[in-house]
């Protein structure tokens, strides 16, 4: 397990980049009470204030948050970034969590794949989030799928208890797939039959502007 720790350095990478763990490929691994508090600058594909890159089956993030910014600015690349995770592909649940960071995407590769949540980028798995909120605003100058919570799922995702305060702004300065604005206060975009979503809210305001 990984339990209180805290980052407060500034952190610049280009593989796998986050604030406590860049990649997670432990089974059953419990990641409790960290804080990343530095701003990061990343060029990586997975990108999270917490973990960037999780593949951990039964594991479990608990009383978790990130207080950096996070910027990505890569024009060869398209990414999952988010608040606290930047790509889940196996994790059981996420709870009691949050970011108030901002977060800034300036340029990536692929225009039609990329995903910004405030808590989790993108998630390829069953996962609960429970009880976890962002606050920092969203900025992304590429097309993305873009959501206060989570950007994309493409499995049964569960969220429950969770709410976005943050400002969404989405404002391409590419018009290659300027029609993949999918955008939302909880989650941007979901490909699933038996995913929910109960008790959350959203009152930041959401902005997109189509080329």
């Amino acid at each position: 397990k990984i339990e209180e720790c805290i980052n407060e350095g500034i952190i610049i990478g280009k593989n796998r980049v986050a604030g406590i763990v860049g990649n997670c490929d432990e089974n059953n691994l419990n990641i409790k009470s960290c804080i990343n508090k530095g701003d990061i600058q990343s060029k990586a594909y997975y990108t999270g204030g917490i973990i960037g890159y999780c593949y951990s089956e039964g594991g479990k993030i608990q009383n978790c948050s990130n207080t950096g910014n996070i910027i990505f600015d890569n024009t060869t690349l398209n990414m999952d970034v988010g608040g606290i995770i930047g790509y889940c592909n196996k994790l059981s649940i996420i709870e009691n969590s949050y970011n108030s960071g901002n977060i800034q995407i300036l340029n990536c590769g692929e225009y039609n794949n990329n995903k910004v949540g405030g808590i989790i980028g993108s998630s390829n798995c069953e996962l609960n989030v429970k009880s976890c909120y962002n606050t920092g605003a969203i900025t992304s100058f590429v097309n993305a799928n873009t959501g206060g919570i989570v950007g994309y799922s493409n499995d049964n995702i569960r969220i429950h208890d969770c709410y976005n305060t943050g400002n969404i702004n989405i404002n391409p300065n590419k018009t290659e797939g300027s029609r993949y604005h999918y955008v939302g206060g909880i989650i941007g975009s979901s490909y699933e039959e038996n995913g929910s979503i109960e008790y959350c809210y959203n009152t930041g305001n959401i902005t997109v502007i189509a080329n």
